[in-house]
């Protein structure tokens, strides 16, 4: 959810999708880690600045695909809607387009960060 709503909120102030879904998405990311080792996969925290930073290198590199397919997928709506006679604004070409990526985000993440947390 934070994810989504900074990303929204800079994509409608006029950052291109793609860093706009990075920055969105690093944050979300953070706040996930940091949630789940506490409270979905009980963490003591041994090790979890360690492990913290190398989910986020895990993050940026998944971000940054993640951030070009939405993009991707935002212009291939855009096209799609201007084809067949409609004004689809940017903001909700957008917002459609990181609810088709975003699922596949969450469980990769998911299971990423349950396999770094595993045994902590």
């Amino acid at each position: 959810m934070l994810d989504t709503v900074v990303y929204t909120v800079l994509v409608s102030l006029g950052v291109r999708v793609l860093f706009a879904s990075i920055i969105g998405g690093l944050c979300g990311s953070t706040f996930a880690f940091l949630t789940s080792s506490r409270f979905v996969f009980a963490s003591r925290g041994q090790g979890l600045p360690i492990r913290l930073v190398l989910y986020l290198l895990y993050v940026v590199c998944i971000v940054l695909v993640a951030g070009a397919l939405t993009e991707a997928v935002t212009v291939l709506l855009l096209h799609l809607a201007s084809g067949l006679g409609l004004n689809l604004p940017l903001t909700p070409a957008a917002f459609l387009a990181k609810c088709v990526v975003t699922p596949f985000l969450l469980l990769t993440n998911f299971f990423v960060a349950r396999a770094m947390l595993k045994g902590s």
